[in-house]
C-alpha cells in the first residue's frame, strides 16, 4: 500500500501556534474561552477560528514580522522533506493556519512552491482578517482535516498524519498512524484514547520510523 504523509503547521513544523501567539500578544479579550467550546463541540472548528481571528486587526507585515521574530523551524524538517522527496513519499501541510504564514516560512527555508498546502485561505479587509476553509470532498466530514486523511484512504493509501493541536484531534482517530509533538495537546488526547501514535520532539524520529516502515516492505 502506498504511503502518503499528511502534516500540521503551526506547533508542528514550526514551534509555535501563531494564532495563540498573537492573541497573547495583542488581544487582552478572553479568548481561550472559545478554544473551550470547540473542545467540548459546542462550536466547530471553522466558527471558533472565525471569532478567533476577528480578535485580530493588524496588518500582515507586523503579523510575520512579529512571527518571524518568535518561531523557528523544527529541527531535521528539511531533512524529513529530502528524505520524502529520494523516497517518493507524497507529503502533504494541512494546517488550519493561514496560507500566507504558511507560504512565508517555507519560502525563508526555501519550499515555498515545492510542498502542497491544504490550508486556510485568506483576505484581508481594513486590517480585519476574513478566513475560506478548504472545501469538504465529504460532507459528512468533521473538519478538512479529517476529509483530507479519509480521501487519501478511500483513494488506497496508508495515511500518516503529524500534529500537535485541538484541531488535529479527527485527523489522528482515523489516520493509520500518527506522530504527535511531545507533551501537546494531541499527544494527551492519543494517550487517552488509546490511538497509535509516537510523540517526537524533531523530525529526525519521524525519518527513523519511516526507515523502519520501508525497510519492512509496508510501504
Amino acid at each position: 500500500m502506498d504511503l502518503v504523509i499528511l502534516c500540521d503547521f503551526d506547533g508542528t513544523i514550526i514551534t509555535i501556534d501563531t494564532l495563540r501567539f498573537l492573541l497573547e500578544k495583542f488581544t487582552k479579550d478572553n479568548w481561550k474561552t472559545f478554544i473551550s467550546q470547540y473542545e467540548q463541540g459546542k462550536i466547530t472548528l471553522k466558527e471558533c477560528l472565525d471569532i478567533l481571528w476577528s480578535k485580530l486587526r493588524l496588518p500582515k507585515n507586523v503579523m510575520l514580522d512579529e512571527l518571524e521574530r518568535a518561531a523557528s523551524v523544527r529541527p531535521n524538517f528539511k531533512n524529513f522533506l529530502i528524505f520524502c522527496r529520494n523516497h517518493d513519499i507524497p507529503f502533504i501541510i494541512s494546517s488550519a493556519g493561514l496560507d500566507f504564514i504558511v507560504h512565508h516560512f517555507l519560502e525563508i527555508i526555501g519550499y515555498r512552491d515545492q510542498i502542497k498546502i491544504v490550508t486556510l485561505k485568506t483576505i484581508f479587509h481594513d486590517k480585519k482578517v476574513n478566513i475560506m476553509f478548504p472545501k469538504l470532498l465529504n460532507d459528512r466530514s468533521l473538519d478538512f482535516k479529517e476529509d483530507l486523511v479519509k480521501n487519501y484512504q478511500r483513494n488506497g493509501f496508508q495515511v500518516f498524519f503529524i500534529g500537535d493541536g485541538i484541531s488535529d484531534y479527527n485527523a489522528s482517530l482515523n489516520a493509520d498512524f500518527s506522530f504527535t509533538i511531545k507533551d501537546s495537546e494531541l499527544d494527551i488526547f492519543c494517550k487517552k484514547r488509546g490511538i497509535p501514535h509516537q510523540a517526537i520532539m524533531d523530525f529526525q524520529d519521524v525519518i527513523n520510523v519511516l526507515k523502519n516502515v520501508i525497510s519492512s516492505g509496508l510501504k
